[in-house]
């Protein structure tokens, strides 16, 4: 199985640290600092992120023997887990 999902920082610190580079780079894209922040309340309550070590622990939980980290990128990772 492949997982990606938008993670949260292992501490509040980092990961306000990373939500802040995370809306930088969109700036860079060309995203507004409204429509940003419009996305960001839509998603508030909806999407809530787990830590990176949460999402490991629940594809163990889910019966994945083996379980690594592929990609990170701010607060953004992927696994490949497998069965075995």
């Amino acid at each position: 199985m492949i997982l990606v999902e938008k993670i949260r920082g292992a501490s509040d610190e980092l990961d306000q640290l990373m939500v802040e580079h995370y809306h930088l780079f969109k700036q860079a894209q060309g995203y507004s600092k409204e429509a940003i922040e419009r996305k960001r309340q839509g998603l508030k309550g909806v999407l809530v992120p787990l830590t990176a070590r949460e999402n490991e622990h629940l594809l163990r939980d889910a019966g994945f023997t083996q379980v690594d980290t592929f990609w990170r990128w701010l607060n953004f990772a992927g696994w490949i887990a497998v069965k075995g």
